[in-house]
């Protein structure tokens, strides 16, 4: 997986998502294959620019509040996203996975 970059951010960020997800899987029950299904529904399914962005930040963020083990904060994150999101598979088997 290594560095990833958002393209046509407005922040040109790198991300080292390896390290946050094995963290995550480690303490609850979510596989890197869902992290990973939840980011490609984001890039893929979002309803427009501006939700694909937002969402990306957000999905950052409910990484960190896993990471920190705040399952109140991370349930916003992802509501967050549910609501730009066309799609909601993945985010639908991480809600579940993490009793929320």
């Amino acid at each position: 997986m290594g560095n990833k970059q958002i393209s046509n951010s407005f922040n040109h960020s790198n991300l080292d998502n390896v390290n946050i997800q094995s963290e995550i899987i480690e303490k609850y029950s979510i596989d890197k294959s869902d992290l990973e299904a939840l980011e490609k529904e984001i890039r893929l399914h979002s309803k427009d620019e501006i939700s694909k962005e937002q969402n990306m930040l957000f999905y950052d963020k409910f990484q960190e509040s896993l990471i920190n083990e705040d399952k109140k904060e991370a349930n916003k994150y992802l509501n967050w996203i549910e609501r730009g999101l066309n799609s909601t598979a993945a985010l639908s088997t991480i809600i579940t996975a993490l009793g929320l």
